[in-house]
């Protein structure tokens, strides 16, 4: 294996675990809240998994930019007081699975609000010191990632992450 892809298979990991722990996504609204490498890797792998629509949520323009470049099917910037709307639109009742990676916790309880009724909450990752009142009997949590590096590398082997870490569309 070539060292650049080589390099993604961590963070693959990450993301691959999260996507599997939230269970099927096939057919299903996704929200992806993070533009960082981890969140982009979660639009992607989420994509490859048969979600439809993927959006992705960042406070940052150049990470949604860079999302779209990707194959998101939509952006949002999750400060915006028009948000609820914006996710209720194309959907009319919310989002099916919301894969929070942002890492704050403010953006978690909203993560509660933009999620439809019976719909699948994952945290990925860390939330610092913070407290945060949320309700935490609808979480699914995900942490570095489980079983799934050498799937992971099976990825990347069989063609399905192109040199710049994106997979094929």
């Amino acid at each position: 294996m070539e060292d650049r892809p080589g390099a993604l298979m961590e963070p693959l990991a990450v993301a691959l675990h999260a996507v599997k722990k939230a269970g099927r996504v096939s057919w299903k609204k996704v929200l992806v809240r993070s533009g960082d490498p981890i969140g982009l890797l979660v639009m992607l792998t989420a994509r490859a998994f048969g979600a439809i629509p993927v959006t992705l949520s960042d406070v940052v323009a150049n990470r949604r930019a860079t999302a779209l470049n990707l194959g998101a099917d939509a952006v949002l910037d999750p400060t915006e007081d028009r948000l609820q709307r914006q996710v209720r639109e194309p959907t009319g009742y919310g989002i099916d699975v919301i894969f929070e990676a942002s890492g704050a916790p403010s953006m978690l309880r909203q993560a509660f609000e933009l999620v439809r009724p019976g719909g699948t909450l994952a945290q990925i990752g860390t939330l610092g010191t913070q407290d945060e009142r949320i309700p935490t009997n609808q979480l699914i949590g995900s942490l570095r990632y489980g079983n799934v590096f050498a799937e992971a590398i099976r990825l990347v082997a069989a063609g399905r992450a192109g040199e710049s870490g994106s997979f094929d569309q």
